[in-house]
């Protein structure tokens, strides 16, 4: 809901799209840096506090950027800044939580993937009930209510979580030689991997409304529809991937589901037609969820409990950096005569490496690391 409706707001006040797209870069860029300092943070203090300060800052950051639509662009800016920068931790300190909770010595250990199944299927229903909050909101108030109800819902459920009794009981592990998850072996390959997604999601935010555009949807609804065909596909793959016994070891299903949608993502160049190309996106998207589940599984399995927050708020943050890449390389390819096919190769190639490196992974990394977040 915030960076739509931090565009919609800085496009209203100036009339232009240019300082609402800066605002909304800065915005992501600041949480994308400051993310995983609030994950090292969070794995030396716990993550209740953590939660629970930013629960409450942030808000502040999201008036004052209503506050300061109203001024300058630079006084925009600066408020977009301190808006991302204290987004809560939220993806990170579940998927933590989840981890520590499920360790593969526990009582709960085999539920690990299920559990993340669930959690990242959840999450993708935020890309389907975000926008459609977004337009109601805007329709009977203003963007500044969507920035009001963010804020709202950021804090009641911040709060909510920080509370939980997985939050609250937690206790700092001993910690280990090294001071960053990036040092463990194994984990900067699944960054790698993370960031190919990332461009591929990247892509795909624009690929959908110029492939809507260029079969006659002008108002924008048939992008949305193939948003929504999208997100639900990623949904119930996420709910079918959770609730399937599985005996393939993890590099081998995350190289698996990367290839598949490295396949998926060509395919949508060749669809004649929108049902063609919607059938596509459901299919396609109902790999995205099981390929995040298990990329999520293998940072709980490669990392130690003393930095695995941190290494989750790296995957988002990789993630969300190529994502930014990948919008801006997309929108260079489809501004081109007859570019929009071409626009989905970037992806399909991006994914297609990540899936070789998850087999590199398989022989050379977790093999030897063996989940005990051994450092270089």
């Amino acid at each position: 809901m915030t960076p739509l409706g931090l565009l919609l707001l800085v496009q209203q006040a100036t009339g232009r799209y240019a300082p609402a797209a800066l605002a909304g870069a800065v915005y992501t860029l600041c949480f994308a840096a400051c993310s995983p300092v609030a994950g090292r943070v969070a794995d030396r203090f716990g993550p209740s506090p953590v939660l629970l300060t930013t629960a409450v800052v942030h808000p502040f950051g999201l008036a004052a950027l209503v506050l300061a639509a109203r001024g300058s662009v630079v006084a925009v800016v600066v408020a977009a800044a301190a808006s991302g920068a204290t987004y809560p931790p939220l993806v990170a300190g579940l998927r933590g939580a989840w981890s520590r909770l499920t360790e593969p010595d526990g009582d709960h250990g085999p539920l690990r993937e299920t559990a993340l199944a669930a959690e990242t299927a959840l999450y993708q229903c935020v890309f389907i009930v975000g926008p459609l909050l977004v337009a109601g909101l805007v329709t009977i108030g203003s963007p500044a209510l969507v920035l009001a109800a963010s804020a709202a819902v950021t804090l009641a459920g911040t709060a909510t979580l920080a509370r939980g009794t997985a939050m609250r009981h937690w206790r700092p592990p001993r910690r280990s030689g090294g001071r960053s998850p990036l040092r463990v072996v194994g984990f900067p390959p699944v960054l790698g991997c993370a960031a190919a997604l990332g461009l591929a999601f990247g892509v795909v935010t624009v690929t959908l409304p110029a492939y809507a555009t260029g079969h006659g949807s002008r108002s924008g609804a048939l992008a949305g529809v193939f948003f929504a065909v999208l997100s639900s596909g990623s949904v119930l793959g996420g709910i079918w991937y959770g609730s399937r016994p599985r005996r393939a070891a993890l590099p081998r299903q995350f190289a698996a589901l990367l290839a598949a949608l490295a396949v998926g993502y060509a395919s949508l160049a060749l669809m004649p037609n929108p049902v063609a190309f919607a059938v596509a996106l459901f299919l396609g998207g109902a790999l995205v969820a099981p390929a995040l589940t298990v990329e999520s599984s293998l940072v709980g399995v490669i990392t130690t409990a003393d930095v695995r927050t941190e290494a989750y708020t790296w995957v988002v943050t990789m993630e969300v950096a190529a994502t930014a890449v990948g919008i801006q390389l997309t929108g260079l390819i489809v501004d081109r005569p007859g570019g929009l096919p071409w626009a989905f190769l970037p992806a399909s190639v991006a994914v297609a490496l990540a899936a070789l490196t998850a087999t590199r992974l398989r022989l050379s990394t977790v093999a030897t690391a063996g989940g005990t977040g051994r450092r270089r």
